[in-house]
């Protein structure tokens, strides 16, 4: 399976969150697509890691990314991210194009995948996205199936501590959830 792997807030300008530690979303994130591309690798997937978008606004940067990834042709896609809020805040949520059974699909391996990784971060649940919704663009105009992958919050010390000193756990779990949906629809 063809799979690319997006890095959010990757438009220049943009470097996302910041954890409680002062990592930005896109820093932590880009190292997470590096691993994460080196397990898909060794589970006998092709990857494309996309972490800079040609364009600093959003609606511009999400055209040109769903351009790019037409002419790649990937079979899925997700954009890595994480959430963040107040300091209670904490679970895991991903999000997929509302009519997608494939992108909901998808997004459910990654959210039974955390939920048996790691058993005492709270699932926020799957959530389809509509055209008014955050990430709408990324999953509106990606041309697979596609998951905005929302880990946990880095807004929240034991969700930082449990991701951001082991983003290799974390790349771990996302190969898992990607090979075990390319393996469900025989890819």
């Amino acid at each position: 399976m063809k799979i690319a792997v997006c890095i959010g807030h990757s438009r220049r300008g943009d470097d996302g969150a910041v954890s409680v530690s002062g990592v930005s979303e896109w820093a932590f994130n880009n190292q997470v697509g590096d691993l994460l591309c080196a397990e898909l690798r060794g589970r006998g997937h092709e990857e494309e890691k996309v972490a800079l978008y040609e364009s600093s606004g959003y609606e511009e940067a999400m055209s040109w990314l769903g351009r790019r990834l037409r002419q790649s042709r990937p079979d899925v896609a997700v954009e890595l991210h994480f959430n963040s809020a107040h300091a209670q805040a904490r679970g895991h949520e991903w999000l997929y194009w509302q009519g997608s059974a494939k992108g909901k699909a998808l997004a459910d391996w990654f959210d039974a995948v955390f939920d048996q990784d790691y058993p005492t971060l709270p699932s926020r649940g799957v959530l389809p996205r509509g055209r008014s919704d955050r990430g709408a663009l990324f999953l509106r105009l990606t041309p697979c199936p596609a998951v905005i992958c929302e880990p946990f919050f880095g807004s929240n010390a034991t969700d930082w501590r449990m991701f951001g000193r082991s983003p290799e756990m974390l790349a771990k779990s996302y190969a898992a959830a990607l090979h075990g949906y390319a393996k469900e629809v025989g890819r």
